[in-house]
């Protein structure tokens, strides 16, 4: 017999596994069986390992003889850090989980026109981030709460009278100085006006660090007629800063962002059709496709009732960090359709501990570690015709600094 098997013997030998009936013929009985085992199956495992020999034999020790006295080891249960076959398209274990990123969604939801009631849409700020291990939403308010510089500034639609008529127009302000604001409001005379009567309504397409993008519906009266026009526009947050907004009847007029002023040349999209006076690249607009934001340049014509349309052509250039600063999306389709099969976009956190899978109805928050990992996710659900305008990220140490500052400045 082998050293390691006598060892062995040597140690079963004494109790408590010493028990009536398990005596030295015994013993040998079970050795010469394990002997013969390891015959019969040499040609397949040359060594019996000392491991193999002992689990071999304290096995067929308890088939003959039973569970030993004392306490029987209850069924293990699911150890921290693995995930729940049951709902995982995959089986094993995957490393403790460690959130470093937070995410600051932006929502729009469009409103459809009803009866007398005009068609409009509200927005809506929420912060997601790691609490207690797990995802949870810790701030959630109104309007668009948007990281510029070392503040947050809040974007909202502001109703402004103009010669008996209204527009909806978005403005922008530090959300610390929005009380003083409000009063300062009372004294503002609202926007300057020139040319001829207007009504704005002005739609947010886009929320960055920086840049938004926005749609106008411009209404001019021409020639004693209305007409309605069409425009879509790039801006820094200065330009709609509360205080220096302005609205003209000819929008191209008044300060945004050119394709050159990021790009650089070259990445206009060229069209005979462009119509006067927009010059290449001046109206151009930030969209998200499947998994990043895009940018597309607005190509214009006018209709017969003197209207400017525009069709939106996708800039094949990608986006510079300054409009976008993470815009990776580290899981891939497949992967996100096997939890979710609607899924129509999603985003993925700068660290890649962090996968926001959007839904029809919902998003679907789930830890990730080179795959999306189904335990502890949270879910945050959608209204009807609401879409994510905006995703910013924190990471490390400002993850706590976010989950504070915005926590207060998105109290009800």
């Amino acid at each position: 017999m082998d050293p390691m098997d006598k060892e062995l013997k040597q140690k079963l030998a004494p109790e408590p596994l010493n028990r009536n009936g398990f005596d030295d013929e015994l013993k040998s009985r079970i050795e010469e069986r394990l002997d013969e085992k390891e015959a019969a199956h040499a040609k397949w495992l040359p060594r019996l390992s000392f491991m193999g020999a002992a689990s071999g034999l304290l096995a067929l020790l308890i088939v003959c003889f039973g569970q030993p006295s004392g306490e029987r080891p209850e069924a293990a249960s699911a150890a921290p850090g693995y995930a729940d076959a049951a709902d995982a398209p995959f089986i094993g274990p995957v490393k403790p989980l460690e959130l470093q990123s937070a995410l600051l969604l932006g929502l729009r939801t469009d409103h459809p026109a009803e009866g007398s009631r005009e068609a409009y849409s509200t927005y809506r700020t929420v912060l997601v981030a790691p609490e207690d291990g797990r995802l949870q939403k810790v701030a959630e308010g109104q309007g668009i709460l948007m990281p510029y510089k070392q503040d947050f500034w809040r974007v909202a639609p502001e109703r402004l009278a103009l010669g008996g008529r209204e527009s909806l127009v978005l403005t922008a302000y530090k959300a610390k100085e929005q009380a003083a604001e409000a009063q300062a409001k009372s004294a503002w005379n609202g926007p300057v006006v020139r040319d001829t009567p207007i009504v704005v309504e002005e739609k947010l397409l886009f929320a960055g660090n920086r840049y938004l993008a926005l749609s106008q519906k411009v209404e001019s009266v021409e020639d004693g007629k209305p007409v309605l026009h069409d425009y879509v526009w790039v801006k820094e947050i200065e330009q709609i800063k509360q205080s220096a907004r302005t609205v003209v009847s000819l929008p191209h007029r008044e300060p945004h962002v050119a394709m050159r002023d990021v790009f650089g040349k070259g990445a206009e999209v060229s069209s005979p059709r462009a119509a006067e006076p927009f010059a290449e690249g001046e109206s151009w607009t930030i969209v998200r496709k499947q998994g990043r934001w895009a940018a597309e340049q607005a190509i214009y014509s006018k209709s017969a009732d003197e209207s400017y349309q525009y069709m939106l052509m996708e800039v094949p250039s990608a986006l510079p960090e300054l409009v976008v600063a993470h815009d990776k999306l580290a899981a891939d389709w497949e992967g996100i359709r096997q939890y979710q099969p609607l899924a129509t976009d999603a985003f993925s956190s700068p660290t890649e501990d962090m996968v926001a899978v959007v839904g029809t109805d919902r998003i679907t928050f789930y830890p990730y570690q080179d795959r999306i990992v189904p335990k502890d996710t949270l879910t945050i659900p959608l209204a009807e015709n609401e879409t994510v305008i905006m995703s910013q990220w924190a990471v490390d140490k400002y993850v706590p600094l976010w989950k504070k500052q915005v926590g207060e400045l998105l109290q009800p």
